[in-house]
């Protein structure tokens, strides 16, 4: 019968072995740079036949700002794989990302992938795959993503996001002009001036009724306010 030292001894190598393997990962990753700006359009051929692409736009204006890393990713989603491939080349690439805009099809539980492979993801799903990433911004040019589940499920999975825009309703083409003006203010701003932030929100209001909540984790009871009008709406 072998000895106790001999049952012990290949687990404590094999445990150690594990952790440096770990440790020398976990230190090619803090050795790689943060992405400022990823956006992506997700069923981005459905988008650019509607004429509703706009990552190329939000992207030409980010490449003229001042800003340490020009290396913005776009992102065009058009299936699962497209997704996966695109995660994978970042993970190597960048150890976290400052600000993602999603653009797409959505509604208050989830957002659509694909229109062909009828792909839809919820949004603790959507979670998920930003959680590497660790970001601290989040927009959405998606109608409804200002919603509870959605807040819920991005501050729930994401422990390093500061803060997320989107309508808990239908997005407006006044809406989309104003994300291309938030994402750089998001990019260059070393903290954000609520009352900046609220003077935009009560234009877009004003103009044509267009509503972008300000979400942060401990949210105000207007914003609560607001999503609860707007579940009571879609339920009509």
């Amino acid at each position: 019968m072998p000895s106790r030292k001999a049952i012990r001894t290949p687990a404590k190598k094999r445990s150690t072995k594990a952790s440096k393997k770990k440790s020398a990962k976990l230190v090619k990753k803090l050795k790689l740079p943060i992405l400022p700006l990823l956006i992506l359009e997700c069923d981005a051929n459905r988008l650019a036949s509607e004429g509703m692409a706009m990552g190329n736009q939000i992207n030409a204006i980010a490449q003229v700002l001042p800003v340490t890393n020009r290396n913005l990713e776009l992102a065009l989603i058009n299936s699962q794989d497209d997704l996966r491939d695109a995660f994978a080349r970042y993970s190597e690439r960048y150890r976290s990302i400052k600000v993602i805009v999603v653009v797409g099809h959505s509604d208050a539980s989830g957002i659509r992938i694909s229109t062909p492979h009828q792909t839809f993801f919820d949004w603790d799903v959507v979670a998920k795959w930003f959680q590497p990433f660790e970001p601290h911004y989040l927009v959405f040019a998606a109608c409804k993503a200002g919603q509870y589940p959605s807040k819920a499920a991005f501050f729930d999975g994401l422990k390093k996001l500061k803060a997320m825009f989107a309508s808990p309703v239908n997005i407006s083409r006044l809406q989309v002009e104003i994300i291309k003006l938030l994402v750089p203010y998001l990019l260059l701003a070393k903290t954000l001036d609520p009352d900046a932030i609220a003077l935009g929100q009560w234009f877009a209001f004003l103009k044509d009724k267009t509503i972008i909540l300000y979400c942060r984790r401990r949210d105000s009871e207007w914003n609560k306010l607001i999503q609860f009008g707007a579940f009571l709406t879609a339920l009509q």
